[in-house]
């Protein structure tokens, strides 16, 4: 079963519903980001923080929304799937961001899309890592700004996040349609 086209829907629904309650407060200066999300990742902080840093794995992550590779040090390209953003033009959208580490944070600042500079640059997301209690991992918490709303934020979120974790912790990214490696076995 292919979950693109519901995914597609729901993110045109979310930015049709975010266009109409977007007014001239959105233009002075708002801030648009939302509530973290957190789980708790059973892997070390250090191997928690290294995901977001490995084009490879973040292209896992993001499997059926974007190809990801990391163009320097501190900067991602992401070339997002024309299917997955529901748009009738057929040339990927392509994202730039500098990745900044900040304390215990990392801050993924856009810098530009599809050849178009971003003035400013302050952060889209920003995920904070601390040690979970008990010895059980790392808590890793994700934060969007964004004008969309704080349900399909949060939601999109919880499947990054999600995702991460399921491929710290076994190596795979959960997804509908059959695994490559074609496992056989009991249930």
């Amino acid at each position: 079963m292919d979950v693109t086209a519901p995914v597609a829907r729901v993110a045109r629904w979310a930015v049709d519903q975010a266009s109409r309650a977007a007014g001239p407060s959105d233009d002075d200066g708002t801030e648009h980001s939302t509530a973290p999300v957190t789980v708790t990742v059973g892997v070390p902080l250090d191997d928690a923080r290294a995901l977001w840093r490995d084009g490879d794995r973040l292209s896992q992550v993001f499997v059926d929304l974007a190809d990801v590779e990391l163009a320097g040090p501190s900067h991602l390209v992401r070339r997002f799937h024309p299917d997955a953003l529901a748009s009738t033009d057929r040339d990927p959208v392509v994202a730039n961001t500098d990745i900044v580490d900040v304390d215990e944070r990392i801050e993924f600042r856009l810098t530009g899309t599809s050849g178009d500079e971003v003035d400013g640059g302050g952060w889209i997301a920003l995920l904070e890592f601390t040690s979970a209690p008990a010895g059980l991992g790392t808590e890793v918490s994700l934060r969007l700004d964004t004008p969309l709303p704080d349900i399909a934020v949060r939601t999109a979120a919880f499947a990054v996040l999600y995702r991460a974790r399921a491929l710290l912790q076994t190596g795979e990214v959960p997804r509908l349609t059959p695994l490559p490696s074609a496992r056989t076995g009991r249930r």
